[in-house]
């Protein structure tokens, strides 16, 4: 899980600030008329953001935005996740004892052997050491 929220905050954080620096150095006259050309999330953007020291600052915000949105996304998975595989490792506990029952219902009934001097204590109540 963690790889794929590092990989989601590869391609919204890091892939859009280096395709706005590629673009920048292929043309660096080009006038960019879209602001939230190379942001991956929905963001309010100031009029100047695609000038140097706003465009690097806003990829930094971004990508702490990002990282927050991921990492709380990540969580939520793993603890439904978590809860999930719980749950079934109880149910399969559950099975299994429901399938040794009767072995242990068998096993309390059998008659206690001639040479044992407890056998006749009812031992379905008492613990033996």
């Amino acid at each position: 899980m963690m790889g794929l929220c590092f990989l989601v905050e590869i391609a919204w954080g890091v892939i859009p600030c280096a395709i706005g620096y590629i673009e920048y150095i292929i043309d660096p006259e080009a006038e960019i008329e879209e602001k939230g050309k190379y942001f991956g999330l929905a963001m309010w953007l100031p009029e100047n953001v695609n000038k140097s020291p706003n465009y690097e600052l806003m990829h930094i915000f971004h990508f702490i935005a990002v990282y927050t949105v991921v990492s709380n996304i990540t969580g939520c998975y793993m603890t439904m996740f978590v809860l999930a595989f719980h749950t079934t490792t109880l149910f399969k506990v559950l099975c299994a004892a429901f399938e040794d029952v009767d072995f242990f219902v068998n096993s309390l009934q059998l008659d206690p052997p001639e040479n044992d001097p407890n056998k006749f204590i009812n031992t379905s109540h008492t613990w033996k050491f």
